[in-house]
Parts: structure tokens; sequence; C-alpha cells
């Protein structure tokens, strides 16, 4: 007779194992295989404890001081707050891993989140199982200051060899300046070879030091300062004038104020390297530093610029932040008024010793509140004190005398404010012509070729182009309308064979 066995033990039980996601960061991109390393311990703390690893959350090169840079943790975070995972616990390499932040409890508040939602963390290199215990909660503790403190130190260390490397002139930027290079030498000192942008060098040894760039470039930068200290003019004047005529070599996108500026402030091109201007330690937010904590050193090569001109930038930049002096300012104008027996916004603009109509709007609330303060009065004719609407229909009566409509032949009407007023009130020259519906680059539908044709007649006259001369002329249309049309200026003089340019006219002043 066949014994029963127990219901029990007829019954094979199967354990299903836990599955679970991997989290690895790698901090820089030198560290090749350090996710392949993390992956392969998880691998196998998984295989000793039953744990089957379904998903994988990677940030490569990411530091791990702060959550803002390491989409993958965000995204990590985000899958578990969710309540929407096919994953029951997550696998780590170690404490340091999970990050480095400075605030110990912002590492243990993200490990609290995930416990909170039933999704553990398993540290699978550490010594110690991460079980809630007191013993456990110690050591994460000391682990995750260790680990805190070891980014401090390594900042420190950090910033001592870049200064070094500064004080001896050499570069530890990765991007050079416009209108130089990086050129990579070894040891001794030897030239080896021209970096692309972008591109590292892979010896240690190696050091990168700045020379001259194509000399195309370096006429533009001896430009863009001649310009500003010599020809007294604007950033903004300067980027449009450089992208009117195609002079935008060397560069990803167009010149703009920003990049002019820039570059005027940069002391590299008279013969220095400053480093340290603004520092973010410990992915901190950037802070300004004062100058007696930059970091200097010398180029190794000749200054592109004479330092003189460089200091002259500079004075006109302090100049800038200097308080105006408003009675020294209303007695000058109260002498032009004198002069003229009247005060509006383009006599102000035509004159070198005031400021201009925008910067007496900002200290003062306009020409009109001046005119009160110094008693002058407004150009004898057509009142001055245009509505909106008024400002619109003068305007449109000018366009339909002209047929098109430029800065110039605003100022040179009589009968309208100067540009700076329509600037003030609408923003923008092109903002008010498109509210009166002109449209400054349509051309009033003539085809390239009789545009062209318009230029190269304007050339047999004049013997020579520039962007003043198109917008006095009567025959062509604005300069406007040959940019918005061909791209630049200068890709319409190529097409109708003219070369003339800056350069042409004028050679920058050698180094």
């Amino acid at each position: 007779m066949r014994s029963k066995l127990p219901a029990e033990a007829s019954t094979k039980t199967i354990k299903t194992p836990t599955r679970a996601a991997q989290y690895v960061r790698m901090s820089t991109d030198y560290q090749k295989y350090s996710t392949e390393n993390q992956s392969e311990a998880n691998q196998a703390y998984a295989a000793l404890h039953g744990i089957q690893i379904v998903r994988t959350y990677t940030d490569s090169g990411r530091s791990g001081l702060t959550i803002r840079a390491r989409p993958a943790l965000r995204q990590l975070i985000a899958d578990v707050k969710a309540g929407q995972t096919e994953f029951t616990a997550i696998l780590v390499y170690d404490v340091s891993r999970w990050g480095r932040f400075q605030d110990t409890d912002e590492s243990s508040y993200y490990e609290f989140v995930c416990k909170r939602a039933g999704v553990p963390v398993h540290y699978c290199a550490e010594p110690f199982e991460n079980d809630g215990t007191s013993f456990a909660a110690i050591i994460k503790s000391i682990k995750r200051a260790m680990a805190a403190e070891y980014s401090r130190e390594l900042s420190i260390k950090t910033f001592v060899g870049k200064a070094n490397l500064v004080r001896r002139g050499f570069r530890v930027g990765s991007s050079p300046p416009y209108g130089t290079r990086r050129l990579l030498i070894d040891a001794s000192g030897t030239a080896k070879l021209i970096l692309d942008s972008g591109q590292l060098k892979s010896l240690q040894n190696d050091r990168i030091v700045l020379v001259p760039g194509p000399s195309e470039e370096v006429r533009i930068v001896q430009r863009i300062f001649l310009a500003f200290v010599n020809h007294h003019k604007p950033e903004s004047l300067i980027a449009k004038e450089l992208n009117d005529e195609g002079l935008v070599v060397g560069l990803p996108r167009p010149w703009t104020y920003a990049r002019v500026r820039w570059l005027l402030r940069n002391e590299v091109y008279a013969g220095d390297v400053v480093w340290n201007r603004t520092s973010a330690k410990l992915r901190t937010k950037k802070i300004h530093n004062d100058p007696d904590q930059w970091i200097r050193g010398k180029c190794f090569f000749a200054p592109l610029i004479e330092r003189s001109q460089f200091d002259a930038a500079q004075a006109i930049f302090r100049k800038r932040l200097e308080p105006y002096p408003k009675e020294l300012v209303l007695e000058s104008i109260r002498s032009v008024a004198r002069e003229h027996g009247f005060l509006d916004g383009r006599l102000v603009e035509n004159s070198r010793e005031l400021p201009s109509v925008r910067r007496l709007y900002g200290v003062f609330g306009g020409i009109g509140k001046v005119r009160d303060l110094i008693g002058a009065t407004s150009r004898p004719g057509p009142p001055y004190h245009f509505t909106d609407n008024e400002l619109m229909v003068a305007l449109r009566r000018l366009l339909r005398r002209k047929g098109r409509l430029t800065r110039h032949i605003i100022q040179a009407c009589r009968d309208l404010p100067c540009p700076s007023v329509y600037e003030h009130r609408f923003g923008s020259l092109s903002r008010a012509y498109q509210l009166i519906g002109y449209d400054s680059g349509r051309a009033n539908g003539r085809s390239n070729e009789r545009l062209l044709e318009a230029l190269q007649k304007l050339l047999r006259k004049k013997g020579q182009l520039s962007m003043k001369l198109i917008d006095r002329s009567k025959t062509c249309p604005s300069s406007a309308t040959y940019r918005a049309r061909f791209g630049s200026l200068v890709q319409a003089y190529r097409l109708i064979s003219y070369e003339g340019t800056y350069w042409n006219q004028r050679k920058p002043p050698s180094c």
C-alpha cells in the first residue's frame, strides 16, 4: 500500500529572484572602464544574493557633487516616486557612486526617498549590509563625510596646480580666445601640434600655450580695438559692421555686443594670462572674485595690441560706470541750446559733447524734462510733443515721400523727431517699421538682378561702396535690404565683383 506524503512536501517551493535596477556613475571621461567595472561588481553581488538586474541608469562623466547635472539619477528618483517601476531594489557600487554631496543629509535624503517607496538601496562594494541597523547608519555617515571631504581636498589641489601653471604662462582652459590658438608642447618646451577646438592633450607632462591665430583673425582683433578706442564706436555698432562685411571667420555665430565686449576686456591680447576672475568651487554658485584674487602670468607670444591701447579701452569701461555729473551735463546742454536757440533730440544726437538721447531718458526722464530744467524751447516749426499715433502718421508720410526708410533718412527729416525717439517709444526702429507695415528687407518687389544693377550704378558713380553710401543713396534700397536678400553686404559686393572693404581703405597698425 502506497503511503501518503504530507501536502507541503509534495509541492516544491520556487523562490522568485528580486528584480533590481543598478545605478553607475563615472566622474570624468578619463575613467573609460569605470562604469563597466561597477557593473561587473553589481552583477557579482546580484548573483550572490539572488537578484536579477533588469534596468541600468548611467551618468557618464558626471560629478557627484550635485544632482542637478546628473540626469540618470534624477530619472531614477522620479521613477521611484511615480511608483511605476519594474524593480524593487537599487544596486550601487559604493557610497561615493551614489554621490559626493557636500551636505551629507542630501545623500541620505535621496536614499530615504527610495526606501520610503519600498525600493531599498544596496551598496555592493561596501563591507557592510545596508540593513537599517545602527552600525550601518554610522558607517554610511562616515563614508558620506569621507566622500565629501575627498572632493574638497581634490578641489584645493586642482586649484593650486592650475594657479601654478597660469603663473608660468600656460593655458588651463579648453577654448582659446578669438584670434589665438592652443599649441601643445612637451616637457622640454618643444612644439608638437596645434590643438583643434575641443581637443585635449593626452600626456600628463605635456603643456598648452597660446599662440597667435590666423592673420585675418588677428587683424579683426586689432580693428575692434582701433574702432572702440580711436574711433569711439560702441560695441553694438562694431558687431554690426563686422557682420555686414561678413567678417565672421573663426566664429560659430555672428558677432554680438557681448562677444565684442568680452574681447575688449580680455587681457590676453595685451600679453597677459588672467585666471580666477570668477569661481564656482564644488559646483556652488558662480561668484566674481576681487582683482587681488586673480592669478596672472605672461603669454609666450608677443601682444596682439599695445598695452596702452588695452588700458585706454578699460578706461572707457570704467568711465561708463561713473555716475553722470548732472549739473555738468546740464551746463553743457545749456551751452548747446544757447548756441542754436533751441533743444531737441536730433541736436543732442549730433553733438559729441553730450550723452545720447537714450542716456538722457534714463538720467532725466526725457528731452522735454531737460528743456524744462534749463529753460530751453523746442525747435521752431512743427510741434515735437508727438503722440504715438502722430509719430506713426509722420513716419508713413515720410515713407510715401521717400519710398523707403533708413535711420539716415529719418535723421535728415526735420519734420520728424530723431530715430532715438522712435526707439524709446516703440523699442526699436524695426518695431516702428512693422507698426506702419513697412518691411525694410523687402525692397519693394525688386528682383535680385535689379538690386545688383542699382549697386553697380552706385559703384560707378562713387568709386567705392559702404553701408553709409548705400543708405544715403536715392537709387539704391537700404543696406538692410541687401543683407536680407543676399545674407550680407560682402556677399552682394562679391556678386558684382567688388572686393573693396575696410581693409582696402585702412590697414591696421602693426604690433
